[in-house]
């Protein structure tokens, strides 16, 4: 997950990986260089939960080498891709995995997304 400059959206982000029915994930969390409170939410609840990665970059690199320096320090099988302004749905892990452990064919899944605005009402798809 990277992110900057998103304390508004990035916790509720966090909550919904917390949330996932699928529970052998593990979240590396980028702080590409934010000036407001995202490093913070992201410490504070990598505090209360070991499994939330994270890396803080001095300085901002942009969405794509964020996410690449992620990518950089993971080991897993899997990578899921979220941004910090993202909701993810409850069983969204446990779908995707389940798909790609049924399709060994298949090395890249995607999902349908509602866009929200910032009182979570659905605003389009």
């Amino acid at each position: 997950m990277p992110a900057f400059n998103a304390e508004l959206f990035i916790a509720d982000a966090i909550e919904s990986i917390i949330s996932q029915t699928y529970r052998n994930w593990e979240l590396i969390a980028v702080d590409d260089g934010s000036t407001d409170a995202t490093k913070q939410i992201i410490r504070n609840l990598a505090n209360k939960n070991n499994k939330i990665k994270p890396i803080y970059l001095r300085k901002n690199h942009g969405e794509s080498a964020a996410a690449n320096i992620g990518f950089s320090k993971t080991k897993d099988q899997y990578i899921a891709r979220i941004d910090a302004d993202d909701i993810a749905h409850p069983e969204r892990l446990t779908k995707q995995v389940k798909f790609l452990q049924n399709h060994p064919d298949y090395v890249l899944v995607g999902s349908q997304a509602d866009i929200i605005d910032e009182y979570n009402q659905i605003i389009g798809e």
